[in-house]
């Protein structure tokens, strides 16, 4: 019997302890490739990876602002930035939402939040990865104003601030490793807009806290 009395074996010891130094060095060798790349969407794609792992196998780091703040700095010197006049016109809102599952995750939520909100007129809804097709179909038979990006990288931040231009408050229902709604948002609150994020797994690791 391996473990007796809630105590590993010793070999399970090893196997843990073989484990968690391949992680330490994986980690290690994820943050050296984003700060070495110099190809900005390659530079998002490690820093995505990087929230995926800190995510799937959560080690007691709960955010990483430094590392965001590197990104966001990398993100501001590229030339393929299109930097939109950023206004606040009272009251506009913008729910931005990595994904619309057809069940679980924020979906449920941020249905009914549109829903609620329908007829105020100042509510949009913004989808940076993916809404399955009966999400779609729900927006559409609600007639509740929304947008589905297609783009990535840099390009998807670029989108993202464009749809976000003009709002008074963002709300953010976003996956942990979404890094390149993290980056936009960091834009978006520096000119002075409301963010709230819906954070429904905080005992995780996620990028935009």
């Amino acid at each position: 019997m391996n473990n007796v009395g809630g105590k590993h074996s010793p070999q399970n010891e090893e196997h843990i302890s073989r484990f968690r130094d391949s992680y330490n060095k994986l980690i290690a060798w994820t943050i050296s490739r984003i700060l070495a790349e110099k190809d900005l969407n390659r530079l998002l794609d490690f820093a995505e990876f990087y929230g995926e792992l800190r995510c799937a196998n959560f080690d007691g780091i709960y955010q990483d602002n430094e590392l965001e703040a590197f990104v966001q700095l990398a993100v501001l010197k590229s030339k393929h930035l299109h930097l939109p006049a950023l206004t606040r016109n009272e009251g506009e809102t913008v729910l931005v939402a990595s994904v619309l599952y057809e069940f679980g995750g924020h979906s449920k939520i941020v249905l009914n939040w549109m829903e609620a909100f329908r007829e105020k007129g100042q509510h949009r809804l913004l989808v940076t990865r993916l809404a399955m097709s009966s999400c779609i179909k729900a927006l559409e038979e609600q007639q509740i104003i929304h947008h589905l990006c297609a783009s990535r990288g840099i390009e998807l931040i670029n989108e993202i601030l464009a749809y976000c231009a003009t709002a008074d408050q963002i709300v953010l229902h976003t996956n942990p490793a979404d890094i390149a709604t993290a980056i936009a948002v960091r834009i978006l609150a520096q000119s002075g807009k409301t963010i709230i994020f819906f954070n429904h797994a905080d005992h995780l690791f996620s990028f935009g806290i």
